[in-house]
């Protein structure tokens, strides 16, 4: 609910829709073309989901995020806040839209397993784009497979 209206706050507060607000501060400067974003039949965009981003554009994201919010050398969201945003929050394994996992890892889940999973006492960014309805049993291979051998 809340991550629901906080997209349409910033809708709200800046006259636009969330992607035509975020592309020349965030999209645009990470390489990604203007994107999808679902909307209600208001116009509204679901800030917690509805993201479309290719598997490129999504390992994009999560090499945004290892880097501490850097990209090409300059800095376009604070550390404080990729920190914020990642650290697990009032249930010890969610944050800001990142759930947190094993290896302290931290990752961007989408619908049906479209993940981006950043590792970065690995320096590591293992991203998938997937159909899977069994999620968790799909992380768990992740981990097992590909994390334990980093």
């Amino acid at each position: 609910m809340y991550r629901c209206l906080a997209g349409i706050l910033v809708q709200r507060r800046s006259g636009c829709d969330l992607v035509s607000y975020l592309t020349p501060r965030l999209f645009s400067k990470l390489g990604i073309k203007r994107p999808t974003w679902e909307t209600d039949p208001l116009g509204n965009s679901f800030g917690a989901g509805g993201l479309f981003l290719t598997l490129s554009e999504l390992h994009k994201f999560g090499l945004f995020y290892l880097n501490k919010g850097k990209w090409n050398g300059k800095q376009i969201l604070s550390e404080k806040w990729i920190e914020e945003s990642t650290k697990a929050a009032d249930v010890g394994y969610y944050g800001y839209l990142f759930w947190r996992g094993e290896y302290n890892s931290f990752r961007a889940d989408g619908k049906y397993s479209q993940i981006s999973m950043i590792l970065p006492e690995k320096n590591a960014v293992v991203s998938f784009v997937s159909e899977c309805r069994r999620g968790d049993e799909l992380l768990k291979t992740v981990y097992e497979l590909v994390c334990a051998k980093l």
